[in-house]
């Protein structure tokens, strides 16, 4: 077995652009003091146990040295080649553990640019900050559970720019601690951006805050795919307050889903599915858009009911608008509407009314 470590500190700790593989270790552990940056293309490949140490990881643009000159430009100007991160960090078999340390004092802040980050492991701790500007970044482990602590995971739309992609993906428990922000959201015109959650073999808990707000454009959109879900009220609650108003799917594997009383499910578009249980709603599903009419479908493996005070709501606000579409099936049962139930497919203005399909 493997019996030498290696440890690598600096005040900032720069990967790429190309390939480092670290092989031969019994464990790596990697410090930077002010931020560890991920720079242009390229990977960090281990196969043990790894931790990298930082105030904040982030992607950061290449930029090579002048390559030609600018045509249009003034003679002798010279043209510079920018590469987007897009980054891998893989450590095979072993665990990653992405830590926080303070920074140094006075130190330089790290730079924050728009990139892709892709990070793998078996199983995964993440205790400090990710920034990848409007990018994309995407956390998996593949033998364990991806927890995340009191961080902030971070794919803000700045300006003009509309918010990025947070996809986290865990082949056992998916995690996330109440003092977690998941931040995907954007300013001015520009839409908001996308959450992915999936623990398609384990439970997921997100306890934390997820912001999807937008500054003119469309809010967040989410998808949240688990074998079970501790907390699925709480969970909606933090869905509507952040934002997430353009699209909203659901799928739980196993096991009833049930839309509470107390809980509202408000987007564009809305998609509850249970593979091998029922769905039950007590709550209120809304759909109802400024113009036209949005969509929402609910698919149960067994029964669908929707009980007395339930909502679903696909009106569109413009007397012009489309109307909206309503589907429900139940796959090995009965769809059951209780008498104070609503559907509502009604159009605001002269324009004929929405449309209803059942399937069981």
């Amino acid at each position: 077995a493997n019996t030498v470590a290696l440890t690598v500190s600096a005040d900032t700790v720069l990967f790429g652009p190309g390939t480092v593989r670290l092989d031969g270790f019994s464990d790596v552990h990697v410090t930077g003091r002010q931020g560890i940056g991920f720079k242009g293309q390229g990977a960090l490949l281990t196969d043990t146990d790894t931790t990298l140490a930082a105030p904040l990881l982030s992607t950061l643009s290449y930029t090579q040295s002048p390559v030609a000159e600018i045509d249009a430009g003034a003679a002798g100007s010279a043209a510079f080649l920018f590469e987007a991160a897009n980054f891998d960090v893989n450590t095979g078999a072993g665990m990653l553990t992405l830590a926080h340390s303070p920074p140094n004092e006075g130190g330089t802040a790290p730079v924050i640019e728009d990139g892709a980050l892709f990070m793998s492991a078996a199983g995964m701790m993440v205790e400090t900050d990710i920034a990848v500007g409007s990018g994309r970044l995407e956390l998996a482990t593949t033998a364990g559970a991806l927890t995340l602590g009191d961080v902030t995971l971070s794919a803000v739309g700045q300006g003009t720019k509309g918010g990025g992609a947070i996809t986290l993906s865990s082949d056992g428990d998916l995690r996330i601690a109440e003092t977690a922000t998941l931040d995907v959201s954007s300013e001015l015109a520009a839409n908001a951006g996308r959450i992915e959650l999936s623990a398609i073999a384990g439970d997921l808990n997100a306890a934390g805050r997820l912001v999807g707000n937008n500054g003119q454009g469309h809010g967040g959109e989410l998808t949240v795919d688990a074998a079970t879900i501790t907390g699925l009220s709480n969970l909606l609650t933090k869905v509507e307050t952040g934002g997430f108003d353009s699209r909203i799917d659901l799928r739980l594997r196993q096991g009833n889903l049930e839309v509470g009383a107390d809980d509202r499910i408000a987007a564009e578009t809305i998609t509850l599915v249970s593979d091998q249980g029922d769905v039950t709603l007590r709550g209120e599903l809304m759909a109802a858009g400024e113009t036209d009419g949005g969509t929402i479908a609910i698919a149960a493996g067994n029964a669908l009911r929707l009980h007395e005070g339930s909502r679903i709501q696909v009106t569109g606000g413009a007397a012009d608008g489309s109307p909206g579409e309503v589907r429900l099936s139940a796959a090995d049962d009965w769809i059951r509407m209780d008498e104070g139930a609503t559907i509502d497919l009604s159009s605001a203005g002269w324009g004929d009314g929405g449309r209803l399909y059942l399937r069981a």
